[in-house]
C-alpha cells in the first residue's frame, strides 16, 4: 500500500514552504501581511472545498480550522494573487511521489491510463474571451466562451496525471500528446495501457504511441482505414 500519511505530510510541508510561496504568488508583496486567511489557508481551502457555494464552504472552513470567517470578496481578491501554475506543480510534485512509490496498483502488470476530454463553460468575461474564444453564431460573433480540456487518468489508482485547458479551437488530438508528453518522465516505465475512445483514432496517434513502445487500447470504425 502507498504510505499515504507520509506523502502528505511532505506535501503539507511544500505548501508550507517559502519556496512555494515565492514560485505562487503574483505580486512579491502580496500575502506579506497578517490576514485572517493566509496563503496556506488559501491553497488548502481551494484544494479542499466542496460543493456549496464560496460564502458557505468559507464559513465551513474558519469554523473547522478555528480561525475568523472572511468574506467572499476578500478570499476572491486574495486567490486572484496566486498563479494558476501552482497547483499544476503540486500535482505533479504528488504524482511523481506516488508512482516513485512502487506501491500503485497495475491490472496484469499494466498501469491502465484512459484519456478523454471535454468542453468547459466559462463565465462571459472579456479576458477569458480574448484566452479561449467559443462557440461562434452564423456571423462569426462568439456567442458562449468555451475551453476545451484533455486529461490522463490511472483507473486502478484513481489519479489524474496531466490535465491540459486549452482554447476552443485547439483539438483534442493535439491536447491528447501534451497529455501523454507531459507525463512521460512518470509512466514510461511503467509499463502503461492507455485507453482511448474511438474519437481519438488516427495513424499519428498510433504511430507516436508506437514508437514509445507504449500498448493502447482504442475502439475503431469498420471502415477506419482501407488499403489502397
Amino acid at each position: 500500500m502507498i504510505n499515504c500519511s507520509n506523502i502528505l505530510k511532505k506535501f503539507f510541508s511544500l505548501i508550507a514552504s517559502d519556496k512555494f510561496l515565492e514560485m505562487s504568488r503574483i505580486n512579491p508583496e502580496s500575502f506579506t501581511r497578517n490576514t485572517n486567511m493566509n496563503f496556506i489557508d488559501i491553497i488548502y481551502f481551494m484544494l479542499s472545498r466542496g460543493k456549496d457555494n464560496t460564502s458557505v464552504e468559507l464559513d465551513r472552513y474558519a469554523q473547522n480550522e478555528g480561525i475568523k470567517p472572511v468574506s467572499r470578496q476578500a478570499y476572491c481578491k486574495s486567490r486572484q494573487n496566486i498563479k494558476s501554475s501552482a497547483f499544476k506543480y503540486l500535482n505533479k510534485w504528488l504524482v511523481n511521489k506516488i508512482y516513485s512509490s512502487q506501491d500503485y496498483k497495475t491490472h496484469k502488470n499494466y498501469l491502465v491510463l484512459a484519456i478523454d476530454g471535454c468542453l468547459l463553460d466559462m463565465p462571459w468575461v472579456d479576458e477569458l474571451k480574448t484566452e479561449y474564444g467559443g462557440k461562434s453564431n452564423k456571423n462569426g460573433e462568439i456567442e458562449a466562451i468555451k475551453a476545451r480540456s484533455s486529461g490522463l487518468y490511472d483507473c486502478d489508482n484513481k489519479i489524474m496525471i496531466d490535465f491540459e485547458v486549452a482554447p476552443y479551437k485547439v483539438s483534442e488530438k493535439e491536447l491528447t500528446l501534451k497529455n501523454i508528453q507531459n507525463s512521460l518522465e512518470i509512466i514510461k516505465d511503467k509499463n502503461p495501457l492507455t485507453i482511448f475512445d474511438r474519437y481519438y483514432a488516427s495513424l499519428e496517434l498510433f504511430n507516436y504511441l508506437s514508437n514509445l513502445e507504449f500498448k493502447f487500447l482504442i475502439r475503431l470504425k469498420k471502415n477506419f482505414y482501407k488499403e489502397t
